[in-house]
């Protein structure tokens, strides 16, 4: 028990750490994108799963979180 609380004490100090490191204008705010109606081209897609990756893997969102993101994105790619 103590030991899970050290380490999530950890991961809270390096993902603040990452935070303070990156710039606030090179946030990257999917939400605005999945609310958005159309089509995503490949590159869009690849772009857009990159970040909320991202995303996952500085704490920000949960692995459930990612996954329905993940899903919301593949579920507007366009078919040409």
């Amino acid at each position: 028990m103590q030991r899970e609380r050290e380490k999530k004490e950890r991961a809270a100090a390096k993902r603040e750490k990452r935070q303070e490191r990156t710039p606030a204008s090179e946030d990257t705010d999917t939400t605005a994108v999945l609310t958005a109606e159309g089509d995503l081209s490949a590159g869009d897609l690849v772009r857009l799963v990159e970040a909320i990756h991202k995303e996952y893997e500085d704490g920000t969102i949960d692995l459930d979180e990612f996954e329905e993101k993940k899903q919301a994105l593949l579920a507007r790619v366009r078919m040409d």
